[in-house]
Parts: C-alpha cells; sequence; structure tokens
C-alpha cells in the first residue's frame, strides 16, 4: 500500500478515498484528537458525496482495551456496515491500533486508513497491519494481523503535539536508526535542534527513512516469524515496564528507550555489545 508523506496535505485525501468502494466512511477518532483536527478531514469526506459516522473513543494507552473497541464495532454494525465501507483512523498509535482492530473485526475485515497524527505513529505504528489492545496480562495481547489500505501522513498535524510526546516518538526513530539505518544515526547525532525544533523538511526526512526501513521489514516478515522481531529492539523491557508500572505511566516511547539501553546493557554484560555503541546510543 502507499504511503504519503506531505504537509497541509489532508484536501488531497478525498480523490484517494473516492477510489476506495462506494460505502459509508467512518471516522474514528480519540477525545483528545477529535476537537483539534477534524475539520479537513471531514472535508475531504464530504467530497466523497458518502455517508459519515463520527466515533471517538477514549485516549490513552490505560484505556487501550478491547471494550472500547467492541463499542465501536457496536456503532458500525448498528448502522449497518458493509464491506465496501472504510474505516478512517485519525491519531496516534493508540488510537491506530484500536481502529485498525476495529477494522480487523468487522465483517471479518474492512480497508482502513492510517492517518497519524503522533511522532510515533507516522514513523513506526502506522506501518506494518499490528492492531490491538492490551489486556491486563500483558500489552499488546489481543489483535491481528490487518494492513491498512493507505497511509496518509500529513506533518503539519503534527503542530499541536506537546513535547513530551514528541521526544517520545523520536525514540523509535532511534530504534530504526539502530537496527538499520546508519545514515539515520548519524542525522539524531548531527541535527539534533532541528528534530527537537521541529524542522518539516528534516521531520520529513525522518518519517520517510524510518518508513522504508519498516517496510522492507515487514514485506519480507509480515507476520513476524523470523525476522520482523528486530523492530521489536528494546520492546521486552519497554513492554515489562508498561505493564508492571500500570499502563500510561511511561509513553510508549520513553519505555522503549529505556528498554533499548537495558537491551544493549545485557549485549554487553554477555560481551556481544561493545561499549561506544552504547553510549551512542545513551546520547
Amino acid at each position: 500500500y502507499d504511503v504519503v508523506i506531505g504537509s497541509n496535505n489532508l484536501d488531497e485525501l478525498a480523490a484517494e478515498l473516492a477510489g476506495m468502494g462506494s460505502g459509508p466512511i467512518a471516522l474514528l477518532s480519540d477525545w483528545n484528537v477529535a476537537p483539534l483536527h477534524p475539520d479537513k478531514l471531514l472535508s475531504a469526506v464530504a467530497a466523497t458525496g458518502r455517508e459519515l459516522l463520527q466515533v471517538t473513543l477514549p485516549a490513552g494507552e490505560e484505556r487501550k482495551g478491547i471494550g472500547p473497541v467492541l463499542e465501536a464495532t457496536d456503532q458500525l454494525l448498528e448502522a449497518g456496515w458493509r464491506r465496501d465501507g472504510v474505516v478512517l483512523a485519525l491519531g496516534g498509535g493508540v488510537l491506530g491500533d484500536m481502529a485498525g482492530l476495529v477494522a480487523a473485526l468487522c465483517l471479518r475485515g474492512l480497508p482502513f486508513v492510517q492517518v497519524p497524527t503522533t511522532v510515533l505513529a507516522m514513523v513506526d505504528s502506522c506501518v506494518g497491519g499490528k492492531v490491538g489492545v492490551n489486556h491486563r496480562s500483558g500489552k499488546n495481547l489481543l489483535g491481528a494481523f490487518h494492513q491498512p489500505t493507505l497511509v496518509w501522513v500529513d506533518l503539519s498535524l503534527l503542530d499541536t503535539l506537546p513535547d513530551r510526546y514528541w521526544r517520545a516518538g523520536l525514540a523509535e526513530v532511534g530504534k530504526t536508526a539502530l537496527i538499520g539505518d546508519e545514515v539515520l544515526l548519524e542525522l539524531l547525532e548531527t541535527k539534533p535542534s532541528a528534530l527537537l525544533e521541529r524542522d518539516p523538511v528534516v521531520m520529513a526526512e525522518v518519517v520517510r527513512r524510518c518508513t522504508a526501513f519498516k517496510a522492507q521489514v515487514v514485506v519480507a516478515d509480515e507476520r513476524e516469524s523470523g525476522a520482523r522481531r528486530i523492530l521489536n529492539f528494546g520492546h521486552t523491557v519497554a513492554h515489562g515496564l508498561e505493564t508492571a508500572l500500570g499502563f500510561g505511566h511511561l509513553l510508549h516511547g520513553e519505555a522503549v528507550a529505556v528498554g533499548m539501553v537495558a537491551a544493549l546493557e545485557i549485549g554487553h554484560v554477555l560481551g556481544w555489545t561493545e561499549r561506544p555503541l552504547i553510549d551512542r546510543l545513551r546520547s
């Protein structure tokens, strides 16, 4: 599927939606994002002339459970949903995971479009088709592999993102750089101010490089039977921290940052990882 990266480009999404069946469109967002960004997206849907159903899901990792997903599927099915309908996911990684699971469950699979609104979602979670929710036993234990039909990145949606979420999202950029993109790693090291100051040109390149690398891995191993496991670098400790501390205490990117350092420190103890690499990651 295509991943389109631009800025202030939501108006152009109408033409893409028009080519995705003729049924209704469900706009799924959360209570943080819904008040901020809907106007241009609603205009794009209106331009298709198709019926619109708006569904608002709860925000936050601590509320990423099966309950809200089933409530959303109820709304779609009670509205008489059809397989030529489209699910449009507007939000960060949590919303994208929940909306994707709604699309996977309804009628055994609906087409859905990811419109990410956070750094973490743009550089990682919007691509790859992993959709799911947390269970009391651990993170992301209920879910499916359900690939989006289209990923539409509008960098201007990041303008309202709080600084803590911006920095947390950059941790996933660091993950991609460490596991497979030396050029990206050097960019992180040489242009930290540009990244923290949200330079749109630099961010466009960061999103492009992260997307290209992840797409390459996912195409080779869609269902994580082998090579795709590399994308979980740092996530073993991260998921343990998120579960043990209670979902929502740490942002996912923050937990991944800790988890990557922990993984390399473990590697160093085992004699696999050289200290200079750990120092680069910490920096």
